[in-house]
């Protein structure tokens, strides 16, 4: 069995690659709501852009805890 060498994976990056995945999948979401139903469901609308604000802002602090440095 011939041996292989694997360069050993960053998991801290495979989870913000997943957060990215997430946070993209909710903004289409949000991006393909038609005028009606934005106005139809505009708190949902407006509940969504928040969770994804909300998500966006954690994933940069994980980013900044894994790097050891602060951005503002």
């Amino acid at each position: 069995m011939a041996k292989t060498n694997q360069t050993p994976v960053d998991f801290g990056m495979l989870e913000v690659g997943d957060e990215l995945y997430v946070i993209d999948s909710m903004l289409t979401a949000v991006n393909n709501f038609s005028l009606f139903e934005r106005a139809e469901y505009k708190r949902a609308h407006e509940g969504m852009l928040m969770i994804i604000a909300a998500r966006v802002m954690q994933l940069k602090n994980s980013v900044d805890k894994f790097n050891n440095s602060k951005t503002e």
